[in-house]
């Protein structure tokens, strides 16, 4: 009965250490996954919350390019979490308001826009 469960905990380990190893590998894709999943979800409740075609091609057009910004590294990680806290917080009532998407579009538009040098 011990060499069982000694069997079993030498596999358990194995597959944590083979986990570890597969997502260690593999972080750039997960990383990128995970965006773009992210982006799914934001341009699904921000198309739905405004009417107009044209202005759910424009938060489209923004999206993409928070998207490609943040792959290539041009946009900062802390400023996007803070629109994705801010999108969280006004997604909470599981619907968007057309004021709500204008702000996340300014916040948006502000850090994709490159920032005069001082």
């Amino acid at each position: 009965m011990k060499k069982f469960f000694l069997v079993v905990a030498v596999i358990l380990v194995v597959a944590i250490i083979a986990g570890v190893i597969y997502v260690y590998t593999n972080k750039d894709k997960l990383m990128g996954f995970a965006i773009d999943q992210t982006f799914v979800a934001m341009e699904g409740a921000m198309a739905a919350a405004v009417p107009d075609s044209a202005m759910q091609d424009s938060v489209k057009t923004l999206l993409l390019k928070a998207k490609t910004g943040l792959k290539d590294s041009t946009i900062d990680q802390q400023h996007f979490q803070n629109i994705i806290v801010y999108f969280q917080q006004a997604y909470k009532d599981k619907a968007l308001d057309s004021t709500e998407v204008a702000g996340i579009m300014t916040k948006l538009n502000s850090i994709i826009t490159p920032q005069p040098q001082e």
